[in-house]
């Protein structure tokens, strides 16, 4: 399993909430995002995407949510 970039790190660091969404929700399964199968890359974006819903207040959460769509 490859490690986690100094650079893959810090993007994933700045993005919102909403942006992980996007990405989780929206590449499509035949692209190959690194940030959802690049090894520890993939494990870093996930628990920082679960560490940065459970910091939002429920209403946020939602809207999130509701913008990002499915």
């Amino acid at each position: 399993m490859a490690d986690i970039t100094a650079a893959e790190k810090k993007e994933i660091d700045a993005m919102t909430y909403a942006q992980h969404l996007q990405i989780w929700r929206h590449t499509p399964s035949q692209q190959q995002h690194p940030f959802l199968t690049h090894g520890t890359a993939a494990d870093y974006f996930l628990s920082e995407m679960w560490r940065k819903k459970d910091a939002l207040p429920h209403s946020q959460r939602v809207a999130a949510s509701k913008n990002v769509g499915w």
